[in-house]
């Protein structure tokens, strides 16, 4: 007589397909949150940048040319006639700015190290890390309630 091993009866356990999916794509879940998190910290950095900002004029002082665009260094003055000179950390498009132009700038009036030149991509550039982020989470959490919502047809057994 055969000794028969009773876990060897009890049926496989079935996992979702939606389980099988979430935990792979894990890190795109924390990437999306990072992003959102501290594009959204960012942003309101930012926001409170432009809050208290002054405008003034600068001029380009230089301008480092790479293949996929031009860096800035602009000199400005502060009211109390302090010369200032800053790098834009934005990548501009290729030839936009020239040697010696008059460029609007925006500045920290508690910072005067802070300071960009004043346009839409200065405006605008936070704005893409929590885009992004939101479009992984969205992305992420879209997936799975799409393959929750048709696991159960791809997992029903065919009746003979």
């Amino acid at each position: 007589m055969a000794i028969r091993n009773p876990s060897s009866d009890a049926k496989p356990e079935r996992r979702s397909l939606a389980g099988c999916v979430a935990g792979p794509l894990a890190p795109f879940l924390l990437m999306g949150l990072l992003a959102l998190g501290y594009g959204t910290w960012q942003a309101i950095d930012r926001r409170g940048y432009f809050a208290r900002a002054r405008h003034t004029l600068g001029t380009v002082v230089d301008v480092s040319r790479f293949s996929k665009g031009d860096y800035v260094d602009v000199r400005y003055s502060t009211p109390s006639g302090e010369s200032v000179q800053f790098h834009s950390r934005i990548r501009w498009s290729r030839d936009r700015f020239k040697k010696g132009q008059m460029v609007p700038v925006l500045y920290d009036p508690d910072n005067f190290k802070r300071a960009e030149i004043d346009s839409d991509e200065a405006r605008y550039d936070p704005l893409a890390m929590p885009v992004f982020g939101a479009f992984l989470v969205g992305g992420y959490l879209t997936l799975l309630l799409v393959v929750h919502l048709i696991s159960p047809r791809l997992l029903r057994t065919p009746r003979p």
